[in-house]
C-alpha cells in the first residue's frame, strides 16, 4: 500500500510509474502479493498527474472521505512464469514430498479468473502486452460478485491459466495430429540446420547434417516420451547448438583447405554482410577439382570425419555436463551469469539466424518478404495462443505451400523453370555413413583442424546449458507442471551420451514442441511424443528427397519462425526487466556481433563489459555508512553515554577533530573504498598546516557489517596505515569477525596481541575517556589564573558529587522542601541490578547520582563474561533521569542494566503524585529538566535535527545573570569581610527549610528510620556523626563550610548551628544597616512589611537580579511572616543574608573573571568581552608581570581556547560566557556518598518490578493545508500568465507523448501511427524501386517516394521540435536530459539522413558516400518508432524490433 498526502503535490513520473500495475508486478519478488493499493489524499494535481501514467483503461478513482484508492487484487504468484520455483515451498502432496499443481491452495475460486494474465506476464519471455486492462476488466467482473462463464469453465479445467487448452481427454487422433505436425516442423527445421552447418562449397555434405539432427530428434523424442516427468515433452535439435557447429564446421574447412594447400574456398557469405546472392560454388567442383582430384577427395573425407567427431565430442561434452549437474544440483547455478549478456547472446542467436533466413532467400525480398509474412505470424499466433495449434500450424505451412505450387503450375512452368526459388537437389545418404565416415576413416580425423574450434566450443556449452535451463523453466511457465530441473537435465545427459554414440548433434528439450504438443492433445499425454518420434526415426532410416520439393521461402518461414522468438523476447522483450544501461550493453554486444561476424568477439566484449559494469557498480555503491551532517558539516561520531549538555557539546567539539570513524559494509571493494581512502589521505596531508590540537589522532574503521575485504583494500589500507604511522594517528580497527580479523591479520594491518574492540562503542568510549582526561588537565591552566577561581572549582566539584540534584533546582525557590522526603535511593551493583525489563507498567523515576547505568535491546547474560554483552543503546550517567516515560505512564522498553556500581534515586508511582501534591514547583523543575534530557535523546537519535550550535545552556545562562547581580551586591558592600573583633550577626533561617533540617537530622541520626515523621519535628533525639556533616547539609541544598572532624558527634542543636553558619552570611553592623534602610527605601506603604509587589522592585534595582515572577512568588512565600503578608524588616535582613550565601560560589567566579577582564563593571557586562590566548598567558602565575609569556605557555592557552570554543569552534579568542561554560564543566567521576539510611531495601540481583506490558493506540493527525499568498495584483497577473503558459505547454506534452491523455491525444497518436507505418512502407519500397529506375515507369514512382519522404521528415521534424519544447513543461526532467533519452536520439537519428543527404547531395567523394550510406542504414530507426505505439497496440514493440532487424541485414547486404 502507498499513501500520498496532501502535502505531495506532484512526483516524478518514473516514480508514479513504477506504482502502476503492470510496472509494479513485473518488479515482484515476494511469495503472495495479494493487493496493491494506491491512496491518494484530496489533491486534484496528483490525482491528474498519476491518471496519466497509469495503463490503459484504468478505474476511476474511489472517492473516500480521508482519499481516492486504487486498489487491485493479485492472484498466486507461483501458477507460472520465473516465479514458479515458489510452489516448492507448498505442503507435500500426501506425505510423499511429490510438489504438484493440483497442491495449490486455491480455496478462493476467484483467484482462477487472474491466472491467463498472470501466466502472460511472468512467462520466462513475456511479450508487450496490456496486461493492466485485462486485470482490471476482471477485476471489475469481480468486484461484481461474480466470476465470467467462460473464466469459470476454464478454472474448472485443468490448470486454466487461459489459453484455452486446459487438460482434456487425449485420444489418439489428437496423439496422431500433434505427432505429424511437430514432425513436419521438426523435419522442417532439420533441414534448415542442415543447410546452416554446410554451406554452399560444402553443400554435398547437407545431407548429413540433416541425417544427424534427425537422429537427435529420433533419439530425445524416444527418451523424453518415455522416461520425462513432462508427459508431453518433445525433445531435438536446437538452433543455438546448430548455430555454433555451423562456426566449428567453417573452421575446419577453413583450416584443412589450408593444410591441403587448396585455394578458392568462399566462406565470406558467413561473414555478416559479405558474399553475393548468387548460390554457384567453384570451391572442389569444375576446374578447380579437374585441377586438385585427390586433394579435394582428401578434403572431404576428412571435412566429414572431422565434423562428425567435432558433433560428437561437443555432444559428449555436453551430456556429462547435464549429467553432473543434475546429479551435483547445480542448476541453481545457473542464475549467475548476467541476464543482460544471456539475453545478448540470445538475441545475437536471433540476429544469425534471421540472417539466415534471407540468405536461403538468396536475399531477394520477393522470396523473404513470403517466408516473414508466415512465420513471423506463426510464431505470435503460436506464443499468444491463437486457435487451436492442431489447424492453425498445419495451416500456415501447407496453405503457402499450396499457392506456391499453384502458381508455378497454373503458369504453366514446373520447379525445374523456378530453380531460383529451390535449393539445389540434396541427395539422400545412407544413416550409417554417420559411423562409415567417421569410425570406419579414424584416420581422416583432423585434430589440427579440430583444434581451432576450441574457442568456439567453451562458449557453446556455456550458452547451450544455459538455454536448456531456460527451456525447463519456459515449460514450467507455459505448462501446468513443476519441472523437476536436476532429474530432466540427468535424463538431458543420457540422452546426450546415446547421441553421442550415434554422432548426433546436441538435443534437449524444446519448449515450442512442448507447447505445441499439450495445446493439440490437451492433456499430459505421451503418445503425441512417440508419434513424432517414430516419424523423426522413419526419416532418419529412409530418405530426406522430399526435401527437394520445399522451396526457399518455406525454409526461410521456418527459421523467422524460429528467430523472431529470440528477437522479440530476448532483444526488445529483455527491456521490460533489464535497465537503460543494461540494455545498452545487450545492443553493444549485438552491434560487435554484427561488425565482427563472430560470436567470440561479442562474448569478449560482454565478458568486458560485464566486468566494467560490476566494477562501476561496486565502485557507487558505497562500503561505507554515510556520516551524520547538520549544515553540509559531518558530525562527531560519539559512543552511547549520555552527558549533560556542556560536557557533551565541549565533547562533541574535540572529538570531530581528534577522532574520525569510518564504518565500514558489505564487501569491501577498492573500486569503492579509493574514493574513501584518498579523501582520508587527503585530510591527513591537509592537516599538516594545523597545531597538533586540531589534527587527526585516531582514525578508527568499524568492521562489523564488513562481509569481505579483497587484496587491493588490503593494500590500499597498508598504504593508509603507513601515512597514519608518519603522522602519529592511532589506526584501530573494531568489530571484525573472525573472517575479517584473518583477513586484515593476512594483510598485516593487525599483529598479534594487538589490542582489538569487539564493538565501536568500546572504542569511542575509550577515546571519550582521553579527550575528557584531556581536558580535565587543561582545567589547571584556568585555575592557574585567579585563586577565586580554584575556590570556586572546589566547591563545584563538591556539590556536584553531594547533590544529585545540582543541574535540576538552579533556582533556590525550586527546592523549596526537601526532595529527600519523596524518594528513595538504590545502591546499584554492576552486572547484577537490572532496574527493569521491557513492557513493566509500574516502574517509577530512576536518577543516577553515580555509577552508569545501559539500556539494551536484548537482554545480557549476567552470569557470563561483560565481553559477550551486546553493545547498549545508550549508557546513562551522573544527573540524568530513566524511565521517563513513567510520567505519561507508558510501559518500560529495553533492559535497564547497572554496568558500574552506584547510587541511583528511586521515586515510585504514589511517591510521584505525593511529590505533585506537596511541591508542585520542585515536581515542575524536575519534569522541565527531564524534557530538556528528552530533547537531547532526540536530538541524539536524529542526526537531521538541527543543532544549536551557538545555544548558550541554561546553566551559562543563569551564572551570567547571578554574577550581574554580585556586582551589584559587592557595590553595596554587602560581600565586605568584617574587620577582625567586628560584632556581626548571623540571621534565622526560614521555617520550611528549620523543618526540613530537622527531617534530615532524624534521618542521619539513625541507622535506619523508615517512619520518620515528615514534618511537626521541633528537637528530635539522637546524634549524628560528623563525617554525615556535608551529605545531611547538601540533602537540604546547604554546602559546608566548615571542617569537622568525622569521628565527633552532633546533637540536633550543634547540627542547627553548623547548618545556619553554612547556610546564612554573616553580616556586619553597617550591612545590617545597609539592608535595613534598603527596606525603609522600599517599604513605599510604610507598614514596616515588604509585600511581593515591593519585593520585585528590590531585586532588580537595588540587587540587579532580573529573577523571573515565579521565582520572586516562590522566595516571598517562604520568607514571609505567618501572621503578616510580607516580611518584616528581620525577615528581610535575613532574606538577603541567605541570598548572600547562595551566590557567594557566584562571587568567586566573578572575581576570578574580574582579575581576567578587569574590574570595570560595564565592560564586564558585556558577554561578548573576548580574551586572547596571549591575555590569559600574561595573567597566569607562570609569568611575571614585566615578562613576555613563553611562546610553549601562550600555545597552551591556544589549546585551551580552542577546547572551550565549542560554540564557535575557532579558538583565536574566547568570550566571557565560553569560559563560564568551561569552568562549570563537570569532574569525571562522582563519588558514591549517598548515606546509608536512605536505601532502599532491595535485594542486589533482582529488577526493581515485574508487570505484564501494555498497549498504546495512537491516532494520525489530520492533514494541514498550507494557504499561499499572492503578494500583489501584479504578482497574481504574472503567476497566471506563467501558469497558463505551463498549463498549456503540459497539455501539448501530454498530447505528443501519452496517447491515453484525451481523444486530441489519441487523434495525434493514431494520425502519427499511421504516417509512421506508411513511412516505413516507403522507406521497404525503396530498394524495389531505384533497382529498376533507369526503366520506363519507374522514375515516376521514385519522384513520388522522394516526395513521400521530404514529408514524412518533415512532419516528424516537427513532432521532434513540439516534444523538445514542452520537455521541460513537468519538471520531471530539463530538456537536455530528455534528448539524452534513448527514444529521443532514435527520433532524431530517425530525421537527420535526409538533411544530410541534401548537405552533400552533390559531393563525389568517396567518405562522403559511405557516410550517406550509414546513415541511410539510420533511417531504419524510423522503424523503431513504430515500438513507441507499444502502449497502445502491444504487439507494435516485438513487429517493430523484428521489421529492424531483418531490413536492417538487407539493407546492410545489398549496401
Amino acid at each position: 500500500q502507498v499513501n500520498f498526502g496532501p502535502s505531495f503535490q506532484a512526483a516524478e513520473r518514473s516514480t508514479l510509474e513504477s506504482l502502476c500495475l503492470t510496472q509494479l508486478l513485473n518488479r515482484a519478488s515476494v511469495e503472495r502479493l495479494t493487493s496493491i493499493v494506491v491512496r491518494i489524499a484530496p489533491s486534484p494535481p496528483l490525482e491528474a498527474q498519476f491518471a496519466q501514467v497509469c495503463p490503459s483503461g484504468s478505474p476511476n478513482l474511489l472517492q473516500e472521505p480521508a482519499a481516492g484508492v486504487w486498489n487491485q487484487r493479485i492472484p498466486w504468484m507461483w501458477d507460472s512464469g520465473p516465479f514458479s520455483f515458489l510452489r516448492e515451498s507448498r505442503k507435500a502432496d500426501g506425505g510423499t514430498g511429490q510438489v504438484t499443481k493440483n497442491n495449490a491452495p486455491h480455496e478462493d475460486p476467484e483467484e482462477h479468473i487472474f491466472d491467463e494474465t498472470w501466466e502472460e506476464m511472468f512467462s520466462p519471455h513475456p511479450l508487450e502486452e496490456n496486461i493492466g486492462t485485462k486485470l482490471r476488466q476482471r477485476a471489475k467482473v469481480r468486484q461484481q460478485g461474480h466470476i465470467p462463464t467462460e473464466d469459470a469453465e476454464e478454472a474448472n479445467k485443468g490448470h486454466g491459466h487461459g489459453h484455452g487448452h486446459g487438460e482434456k481427454q487425449a485420444t489418439w487422433a489428437t496423439a496422431l495430429a500433434s505427432g505429424i505436425i511437430n514432425y513436419l516442423l521438426m523435419f522442417g527445421l532439420c533441414c534448415a540446420y542442415g543447410m546452416i552447418m554446410f554451406n554452399e562449397d560444402n553443400a554435398e555434405h547437407r545431407a548429413l547434417g540433416v541425417k544427424m539432427n534427425l537422429c537427435t530428434a529420433m533419439l530425445f523424442g524416444l527418451i523424453l516420451a518415455a522416461f520425462s516427468s513432462i508427459k508431453v515433452a518433445i525433445g531435438g535439435p536446437d538452433l543455438n547448438p546448430v548455430v555454433f557447429l555451423a562456426g566449428f564446421i567453417e573452421k575446419i574447412s577453413e583450416s584443412i583447405a589450408e593444410q591441403l594447400e587448396l585455394e578458392g574456398l568462399d566462406t565470406s557469405h558467413r561473414r555478416l554482410g559479405g558474399g553475393s546472392s548468387s548460390s554457384s560454388a567453384t570451391f572442389c567442383v569444375g576446374y578447380h577439382l579437374a585441377e586438385h582430384p585427390a586433394e579435394c577427395q582428401q578434403y572431404h573425407e576428412e571435412l566429414r570425419a572431422t565434423t562428425i567427431f567435432a558433433v560428437a565430442v561437443s555432444t559428449a561434452i555436453l551430456g556429462c555436463l547435464f549429467f553432473v549437474a543434475g546429479r551435483m544440483k547445480w542448476t541453481r547455478y545457473a542464475s549467475y551469469v548476467p541476464i543482460c549478456v544471456m539475453e545478448a547472446f540470445m538475441a545475437c542467436v536471433g540476429y544469425k539466424v534471421f540472417k539466415y533466413a534471407l540468405y536461403f532467400c538468396n536475399y531477394e525480398p520477393e522470396q523473404f518478404l513470403p517466408a516473414a509474412f508466415v512465420g513471423v505470424p506463426l510464431y505470435f499466433i503460436k506464443a499468444y495462443h491463437i486457435g487451436n495449434p492442431a489447424i492453425v500450424i498445419p495451416a500456415f505451412l501447407i496453405i503457402p505451400l499450396a499457392i506456391f505450387y499453384i502458381v508455378v503450375y497454373g503458369s504453366g512452368n514446373d520447379l525445374d523453370s523456378a530453380e531460383e526459388w529451390m535449393f539445389p537437389e540434396m541427395h539422400n545418404i545412407a544413416f550409417y555413413k554417420i559411423w562409415t565416415d567417421s569410425l570406419g576413416k579414424i584416420g581422416k580425423i583432423n585434430l589440427k583442424a579440430w583444434s581451432k574450434t576450441a574457442a568456439d566450443l567453451a562458449i557453446m556449452i556455456i550458452v547451450c546449458f544455459l538455454d536448456c535451463l531456460l527451456k525447463m523453466m519456459g515449460t514450467e511457465g507455459k505448462l501446468p507442471v513443476k519441472v523437476p530441473k536436476n532429474d530432466e537435465m540427468i535424463l538431458d545427459g543420457l540422452g546426450n551420451i546415446a547421441t553421442t554414440l550415434c554422432g548426433s548433434s546436441v538435443g534437449y528439450m524444446q519448449l515450442k514442441f512442448n507447447v505445441i504438443n499439450y495445446g493439440i492433445v490437451g492433456s499430459m499425454d505421451r503418445r503425441g511424443g512417440f508419434i513424432y518420434a517414430v516419424l523423426c526415426g522413419a526419416t532418419f532410416f529412409s530418405t530426406i528427397e522430399h526435401f527437394n520439393f520445399l522451396p526457399r521461402f518455406f525454409l526461410g518461414s521456418l527459421l523467422f519462425f524460429a528467430g523472431s522468438g529470440f528477437v522479440a523476447e530476448n532483444l526488445w522483450g529483455s527491456r521490460h526487466f533489464l535497465s537503460t544501461i543494461e540494455w545498452c550493453q545487450v545492443l553493444i554486444i549485438l552491434a560487435v556481433f554484427i561488425l565482427a561476424g563472430d560470436l567470440l568477439y561479442a562474448v569478449v566484449v560482454g565478458g568486458l563489459l560485464t566486468c566494467i559494469d560490476f566494477i562501476v557498480t561496486c565502485a557507487s555503491v558505497p562500503c561505507v555508512v554515510a556520516p551524520r551532517k547538520v549544515n553540509k558539516r559531518i558530525q562527531a561520531e560519539i559512543s552511547s553515554v549520555r552527558r549533560n549538555i556542556v560536557s557533551q557539546s565541549s565533547l562533541e567539539h574535540m572529538f570531530r577533530s581528534a577522532v574520525r570513524v569510518v564504518k565500514l559494509k558489505g564487501q569491501v571493494f577498492f573500486a569503492s573504498v579509493q574514493k574513501v581512502i584518498s579523501e582520508l589521505q587527503d585530510t591527513i596531508i591537509h592537516e599538516e598546516s594545523l597545531p597538533a590540537y586540531q589534527r587527526l589522532q585516531c582514525l578508527i574503521f568499524d568492521c562489523e557489517m564488513v562481509d569481505g575485504i579483497d587484496a587491493s583494500t588490503g593494500k590500499l589500507l597498508r598504504k593508509l596505515a603507513s601515512d597514519c604511522e608518519k603522522h602519529n594517528i592511532a589506526l584501530v580497527f573494531t568489530g571484525p569477525t573472525r573472517e575479517t580479523r584473518h583477513r586484515l591479520m593476512q594483510q598485516g594491518l593487525l599483529v598479534q596481541g594487538q589490542v582489538m574492540y569487539e564493538q565501536l562503542d568500546e572504542a569511542l568510549h575509550f577515546m571519550e575517556d582521553r579527550i575528557l582526561a584531556t581536558r580535565a588537565k587543561q582545567q589547571e591552566l584556568w585555575l592557574s589564573l585567579d585563586h577565586n577561581l580554584k575556590l570556586h572549582r572546589e566547591t563545584h566539584i563538591k556539590q556536584y558529587n553531594l547533590d544529585p540534584f545540582r543541574e535540576v533546582f538552579l533556582e533556590e525557590s525550586s527546592r523549596r522542601g526537601c526532595p529527600w522526603k519523596y524518594c528513595s535511593a538504590l545502591r546499584a551493583v554492576a552486572s547484577k541490578t537490572i532496574l527493569w525489563k521491557p513492557g513493566q507498567t509500574n516502574v517509577g523515576l530512576f536518577l543516577v547520582h553515580s555509577g552508569s547505568i545501559a539500556l539494551f535491546k536484548h537482554m545480557p547474560d549476567i552470569h557470563g563474561s561483560t565481553e559477550n554483552w551486546p553493545a547498549p543503546a545508550a549508557i546513562y550517567r551522573i544527573g540524568w533521569f530513566m524511565n521517563r516515560k513513567c510520567l505519561t505512564h507508558l510501559p518500560t522498553t529495553h533492559y535497564a542494566v547497572v554496568i558500574e556500581d552506584g547510587d541511583v534515586l528511586y521515586w515510585s508511582q504514589d511517591q510521584w503524585q505525593q511529590l505533585e501534591r506537596d511541591c508542585p514547583r520542585m515536581a515542575g523543575s524536575i519534569s522541565h529538566h527531564i524534557m530538556k534530557q528528552q530533547a537531547l535523546d532526540i536530538e541524539r537519535a536524529d542526526p537531521g535535527l538541527q543543532k544549536l550550535d551557538k545555544f548558550m545552556p541554561e546553566e551559562v545562562a543563569l551564572r551570567f545573570r547571578r554574577i550581574k547581580a554580585v556586582q551589584a551586591l559587592e557595590a553595596l558592600g554587602l560581600y565586605e569581610q568584617p574587620a577582625q573583633g567586628e560584632p556581626t550577626i548571623l540571621p534565622k533561617l526560614p521555617t520550611t527549610l528549620m523543618e526540613d533540617l530537622a527531617f534530615v537530622f532524624q534521618l542521619f541520626s539513625k541507622p535506619c528510620a523508615p517512619n520518620v515523621k515528615k514534618q511537626g519535628i521541633e528537637d528530635p533525639n539522637g546524634a549524628m556523626k560528623g563525617s554525615d556533616l556535608d551529605a545531611a547539609l547538601m540533602c537540604v541544598g546547604i554546602l559546608a563550610i566548615e571542617k569537622v572532624d568525622p569521628e565527633r558527634t552532633l546533637d540536633y542543636q550543634e547540627f542547627l548551628t553548623l547548618a545556619r553558619e553554612a547556610g546564612q552570611w554573616r553580616l556586619s553592623r553597617k550591612q545590617q544597616k545597609l539592608l535595613e534602610d534598603l527596606f525603609d527605601e522600599y517599604d513605599t506603604d510604610k507598614s514596616a512589611f515588604i509585600d511581593l509587589i515591593e519585593l520585585a522592585g528590590v531585586l532588580p534595582k537595588a540587587f540587579k537580579y532580573d529573577m523571573p515572577r515565579e521565582e520572586v512568588e516562590s522566595l516571598y512565600d517562604e520568607w514571609r511572616e505567618k501572621t503578616h503578608d510580607g516580611l518584616n524588616k528581620e525577615t528581610f535582613v535575613a532574606f538577603s543574608a541567605r541570598l548572600l550565601r547562595l551566590y557567594h560560589q557566584d562571587y568567586l567566579l566573578y572575581k576570578g573573571l574580574s582579575s581576567l577582564v578587569g574590574s570595570d563593571a560595564l565592560g564586564f557586562a558585556n558577554q561578548t568581552t573576548k580574551l586572547t590566548a596571549l591575555d590569559l598567558a600574561k595573567r597566569s602565575n607562570r609569568t611575571s608581570k614585566e615578562a613576555e609569556p613563553e611562546h610553549g605557555l601562550v600555545t597552551e592557552f591556544e589549546h585551551l581556547l580552542w577546547s572551550s570554543d565549542w560554540r564557535h569552534q575557532l579558538g583565536h579568542s574566547i568570550e566571557v560566557r565560553d569560559i563560564i561554560s568551561s569552568l562549570l564543566l563537570p569532574p569525571l567521576s562522582s563519588g558514591s556518598l549517598l548515606p546509608a539510611q536512605v536505601y532502599m531495601p532491595l535485594s542486589s540481583e533482582t529488577s526493581l518490578a515485574l508487570a505484564d506490558p501494555i498497549g498504546a493506540t495512537y491516532e494520525k493527525l489530520p492533514d494541514v493545508e498550507v494557504a499561499v499568498i499572492k503578494d500583489s495584483e501584479a504578482d497574481c497577473h504574472m503567476l497566471r500568465y506563467s501558469s497558463g503558459l505551463l498549463q498549456l505547454r503540459l497539455q501539448v506534452n501530454s498530447w505528443l507523448e501519452d496517447p491515453t491523455s484525451g481523444g486530441v491525444a489519441k487523434i495525434i497518436w493514431t494520425i502519427m501511427t499511421v504516417l509512421i507505418i506508411s513511412s516505413v512502407f516507403v522507406m521497404i519500397l525503396e530498394p524495389f524501386v531505384y533497382e529498376h529506375e533507369h526503366e520506363s515507369g519507374w522514375e515516376t514512382l521514385g519522384d513520388v517516394l522522394q516526395v513521400a519522404e521530404v514529408f514524412f521528415t518533415i512532419v516528424f521534424t516537427l513532432d521532434y521540435l513540439g516534444r523538445l519544447l514542452t520537455a521541460s513543461a513537468s519538471g520531471r526532467m530539463s530538456t537536455i536530459e530528455w534528448m539524452l533519452r534513448p527514444w529521443s536520439l532514435l527520433d532524431l537519428a530517425a530525421i537527420l539522413p535526409m538533411y544530410v543527404d541534401l548537405i552533400f547531395k552533390d559531393l563525389d567523394i568517396g567518405v562522403a558516400t559511405v557516410m550517406l550510406r550509414a546513415l541511410r542504414l539510420v533511417r531504419l530507426t524510423r522503424v523503431a518508432r513504430i515500438a513507441k505505439m507499444a502502449s497502445t497496440f502491444p504487439l507494435f514493440g516485438p513487429v517493430a524490433m523484428i521489421t529492424l532487424v531483418a531490413w536492417f541485414i538487407y539493407l546492410k547486404h545489398v549496401m
